[in-house]
């Protein structure tokens, strides 16, 4: 056809052809933002979908068969985990969405003290957008927290000091996790809560753990090679209630499937939520 055209006609309708390309996809984004059927409550965007599990940390999970039967993990989401905007992983965003329920009427004051272990950006910008309190945060290895502890022993931190706290994913790398527990109840104040997940099977009918396994024995009993345990969903309660805490455990009834369906979380999802 280009051959049969003047070279200005053929300019002017591939620029058309461009602009409406364009103008498509000014439309889908549009779409996504306003109208796609999920919700990210970290960073309050809308999308057509979440981000998978990296390819590499899939991969791992496929080879050492980490993925279906003793692997069914409570709160999993590995086709939709983290936002396209912020980045926030599954359990992020339950988090989030606990908060914002929570807080979300009678917002704390500055002096709500909050410890975040293990700080996650998508976090620490969802306390900043949403809540007026004292975020801190505390890390073994990580730079840039204001405490470097052990969060099995943690003298440098008061008892009854914090309001609140949100330690995810952490205690499946403590060799001790029954101290850090004990550690996380004494810091928190009277009537105070935290947010506490870990890797929990469905089908485990006892917690496995090993401190001195090999790495590579790791990725197949306890899902990642620096992980010491995987912890079975009854064990795990009963750990956090020997600590001294009151657990509830918050899930589908809690929030609710519309909920979780625009979270893109399993029905299976819950947050353990503590209170001294």
């Amino acid at each position: 056809m280009k051959a049969i055209l003047p070279a200005g006609l053929w300019n002017g309708l591939r620029r058309l052809w461009e602009g409406l390309r364009g103008a498509k996809s000014a439309l889908n984004r549009i779409y996504v933002r306003f109208f796609g059927p999920y919700y990210c409550p970290l960073c309050g965007n809308k999308a057509a979908g979440f981000r998978p599990l990296a390819k590499e940390l899939m991969d791992m999970y496929i080879q050492y068969g980490c993925l279906g039967g003793r692997f069914t993990g409570e709160l999993f989401s590995p086709g939709q985990f983290s936002c396209l905007h912020c980045g926030g992983m599954d359990r992020e965003r339950l988090v989030a969405e606990y908060f914002l329920r929570r807080l979300g009427e009678n917002k704390p004051g500055p002096n709500f003290r909050l410890l975040e272990f293990a700080p996650r950006p998508a976090i620490g910008a969802f306390l900043r957008k949403n809540f007026t309190l004292q975020h801190e945060t505390s890390d073994l290895f990580m730079p840039d927290v204001d405490y470097r502890l052990d969060i099995s022993a943690m003298p440098q931190l008061k008892e009854a000091a914090y309001d609140a706290w949100i330690c995810l994913h952490v205690l499946e790398h403590v060799p001790d996790d029954a101290s850090a527990l004990r550690e996380l109840y004494r810091i928190l104040k009277p009537g105070g809560f935290g947010a506490l997940l870990a890797p929990i099977s469905l089908t485990l009918a006892a917690t496995d753990e090993d401190p001195g396994a090999p790495e590579e024995e790791r990725w197949r009993r306890f899902w990642q090679g620096d992980h010491v345990r995987l912890y079975a969903k009854a064990d795990f309660a009963a750990r956090v209630k020997a600590a001294g805490f009151t657990v509830h455990e918050l899930g589908l009834d809690y929030f609710g499937r519309k909920c979780f369906e625009k979270l893109a979380l399993p029905d299976t999802s819950v947050l353990y939520v503590v209170e001294r």
